[in-house]
């Protein structure tokens, strides 16, 4: 079975616009360890009403992912912390075997969050108790070259697969491809390059993020083979 990371070309622009896809289509199931930081998050609306996301282990207690997953976005007013379930350490997020499922004692969202336009689609989800998952590195300003039109990237998460599908047990990936300002403003007027990546999977566009991949990351790799995060995904085709 193919495995992430095992290749990692410096991919030709593709400069057309790419066909609407509705989820991580053309993705792989994930192997366990592999993909090890990742990390499915629940967040109970009521007893029979799920939001369902993604995320990364950035720090034993901390969890990555998206900011809209964390806020009521008709209100502003962040989730109560207790009512989401992490659930790290399987690539299958129902195996009872496997899994370690943490609560959560604080939900801090990025203070620059702004819903429509989904600027800063960020938060932090602070773990009642450390998971053992393995944490992924982020980049810093000083890993510019990491974000540059034309690298070859990572999109992971438990997502729908097809329209309507349902969120996968488990985890999905699939290969993309990091886009130039120039061809992300043509499909979003709030895009800024300053704060915002795009991929299309090139030449074949038939990879992309659904719903329940929100949060999950954007992963290439450094000098040495190993992932490093350099985004999360905020939305993406419809």
């Amino acid at each position: 079975a193919p495995r992430p990371f095992s290749r990692w070309p410096q991919i030709p622009l593709h400069l057309e616009r790419p066909n609407a896809s509705a989820a991580i289509v053309g993705g792989t199931d994930a192997l366990q360890g592999d993909l090890g930081f990742t990390a499915f998050v629940i967040y109970a609306e009521s007893s029979t009403s799920f939001l369902l996301c993604s995320g990364t282990v950035v720090s034993p207690n901390v969890v990555l992912t998206a900011g809209h997953c964390a806020v009521d976005e008709s209100t502003g007013s962040l989730l109560d912390a207790s009512s989401f379930a992490v659930v790290t350490g399987s690539v299958d997020w129902t195996a009872s075997s496997l899994r370690q499922v943490s609560a959560v004692s604080t939900v801090i969202v990025d203070p620059a969050y702004d819903p429509a336009t989904h600027d800063s689609d960020a938060a932090l989800l602070v773990l009642s108790t450390p998971t053992t998952a393995p944490s992924i590195p982020l980049v810093s300003s000083a890993d510019l070259a990491f974000e540059q039109a034309g690298t070859g990237a990572v999109i992971t998460g438990w997502g729908e697969t097809d329209a309507g599908s349902g969120l996968q047990d488990v985890l999905q990936w699939a290969e993309t491809v990091v886009q130039p300002p120039a061809y992300c403003d043509q499909f979003s007027p709030s895009y800024d390059s300053a704060l915002q990546l795009c991929t299309v999977n090139y030449p074949y566009d038939d990879t992309a993020t659904c719903n329940g991949d929100s949060g999950g990351p954007l992963l290439v790799s450094d000098a040495s083979e190993q992932p490093v995060e350099i985004g999360i995904t905020s939305y993406g085709p419809t």
